[in-house]
């Protein structure tokens, strides 16, 4: 691949052109990336085939038939440059992409390869590769839940803890039933406690930077594109003009902060959200219209996140306690 340097860009040839050489950053290790660059990886995701009733039997039963390792290995090795790519990205803190809106359900497909390519591997005695393939789904999880740049945070959230669980829930099979080595032991918890260090947000913080994506994205932004996209989202009366949309967004903004600051509250207290309303009677002022659909549009299932993120925590707990006892007794 070879490398260019842009300066003093301001075509839109130019421009154009610096994008594509940004995008090639899927082939580009960041190894020797300094640490401020590592801190929001970019990525976009190229995958091959699908197999993920394959994946997923693997990762609940493990490598059973002759057929399935030779299914896996073709796959595993259409996918390898990205596989490869994930472990890179898995370093970094948090995710951004350079164009268009990151595929999360690629992102997760690719994770769960990475997960079975750890089985395999283990299969084959590479018990180093097979944990460094699981420590890199957890970490890529953890990532992803600290913020994907173009998604919403709880969006983020949930996909981040269910890509870790991924990778959780190999380790714990694992050692479920082997005879934990010190070393592997050791290195399990070290990437745990490292986790534990750089934090996961909680959910009332996802549900208060909800709002701030919402607002500096759409609201108050005066992009007609991502306004109109809001409006039309929302089922929103389609002949009122641009102009006017703008408008009747920015005046729902203070309205719509007020219900996700108490809703940030009860997630936090771990209290009944406030209730929604339920729909736009006739009449209904244009402006309080747009605040009911929008609401209706944005706001999150904030049950089901809380469930996943309590479930998820239990297991991470679960592993933490079995390799630390490993480390401590030798078994």
């Amino acid at each position: 691949m070879k490398n260019s340097k842009a300066s003093g860009c301001s075509s839109m040839r130019c421009r154009l052109a610096t994008a594509l050489l940004l995008v090639s950053i899927l082939q580009t290790p960041l190894l020797g990336a300094s640490p401020k660059e590592r801190m929001a990886a970019p990525y976009t995701i190229s995958w091959q085939d699908d197999e993920d009733a394959l994946v997923a039997k693997i990762l609940t039963a493990g490598v059973t038939q002759p057929a399935e390792r030779v299914s896996l290995d073709r796959y595993l090795l259409a996918n390898r440059p990205t596989l490869d790519r994930i472990v890179e990205l898995s370093m970094a803190p948090r995710l951004v992409t350079l164009t268009g809106d990151p595929d999360l359900k690629t992102l997760r497909q690719a994770a769960r390869a990475l997960a079975a390519r750890g089985v395999l591997s283990e299969s084959t005695g590479n018990v180093d590769g097979a944990i460094g393939d699981w420590l890199a789904v957890v970490r890529l999880g953890s990532a992803t839940a600290r913020g994907v740049s173009g998604k919403a945070p709880l969006l983020s959230l949930v996909m981040g803890y269910g890509i870790e669980g991924t990778g959780v829930e190999a380790l714990l099979q694992w050692t479920g039933k082997k005879l934990l080595d010190r070393t592997i032991a050791s290195r399990i918890l070290e990437a745990m406690e490292r986790r534990a260090r750089e934090g996961m947000p909680t959910l009332a913080q996802a549900v208060k930077a909800e709002y701030s994506i919402l607002a500096r994205e759409v609201l108050l932004s005066g992009n007609a594109k991502a306004i109109d996209s809001a409006w039309k989202d929302a089922g929103l009366p389609d002949e009122v003009l641009s102009s006017e949309r703008a408008r009747t967004l920015q005046q729902t903004a203070p309205k719509l902060k007020e219900y996700f600051d108490r809703l940030a509250g009860t997630v936090a207290a771990g209290t009944e959200p406030p209730p929604m309303p339920a729909s736009t009677p006739p009449g209904m002022p244009l402006v309080d219209q747009a605040y009911v659909k929008l609401l209706r549009s944005v706001v999150p299932d904030t049950g089901k996140a809380r469930k996943v993120s309590q479930e998820a925590e239990f297991r991470v707990d679960q592993l933490i306690r079995i390799v630390r006892r490993a480390v401590e007794t030798g078994r």
